[in-house]
């Protein structure tokens, strides 16, 4: 990673035309340059966007273009729905999208990937619009997700999530901090997602009967994080 500006990113557009990875956190650069770089880089498999706050749709939008792109992150940049409809629409094969607080991210984004990606195995929605309005489609439509966060998702329901989240047979990771889960969540996610590893979730609702539910089948779980669950006892912890 490196601060960058104008300059650089025009400068990799022009004499990296076989570039296939880039990272850039917390720079300064305009949409034409990114622009410019996904045009003289058409190659690119992965793109890395941490924290640029000049970078927008007309910018990130560009990256359609790239035919082999794969890996896509777009965190804390003033991305909208825009930018994840360009690349839908253009089918790329994206396995990784990280959209982390992008507020402008709604439904339609969620919507789009859906229809686009049957293959995508990591999504971040973290802290964006998306609700429980486009949660189903998303877990039917993407069944090799490995990892899901939705971290300060606050339009998503535990109600919702228990009933769909089962259907991902492949999850290893998921990260629900900030959603009010409850134990039935817990439930369905530990006797549908037999893979999972790590689980990271807050809620006054969880009780001993979660850790109990992960206890019995979640033999892989490896980490859990249960910060504020004050209803969480000791015996509970027995469980896991």
């Amino acid at each position: 990673e490196a601060e960058v500006g104008d300059e650089s990113v025009h400068a990799l557009a022009i004499r990296a035309p076989e570039l296939i990875d880039v990272k850039f956190a917390r720079s300064s650069f305009s949409d034409n340059a990114v622009a410019a770089l996904a045009v003289g880089c058409p190659l690119l498999k992965a793109v890395s966007f941490f924290d640029c706050p000049g970078l927008s749709d007309v910018g990130a939008s560009a990256f359609a273009q790239c035919s082999q792109l794969e890996r896509a992150t777009f965190a804390r940049c003033a991305v909208t729905d825009v930018t994840v409809l360009a690349i839908a629409a253009a089918r790329r094969s994206i396995k990784e999208f990280n959209l982390t607080d992008c507020r402008g991210l709604t439904d339609a984004a969620a919507e789009a990937i859906s229809g686009a990606f049957p293959d995508l195995e990591t999504l971040h929605l973290c802290y964006t619009g998306v609700s429980n309005a486009s949660i189903p489609k998303l877990i039917a439509s993407c069944p090799h997700l490995r990892v899901l966060t939705l971290n300060g998702t606050y339009k998503v329901s535990s109600n919702c999530l228990e009933a769909h989240i089962g259907q991902l047979h492949q999850l290893e990771e998921i990260r629900v901090y900030g959603i009010p889960v409850t134990d039935n969540f817990v439930e369905a996610l530990a006797g549908g997602c037999l893979q999972l590893r790590d689980l990271e979730m807050s809620s006054k609702n969880l009780t001993d009967a979660a850790l109990k539910s992960l206890g019995d089948r979640s033999q892989n779980l490896r980490n859990l994080a249960v910060p504020f669950c004050v209803n969480l006892t000791d015996i509970g912890c027995k469980f896991v």
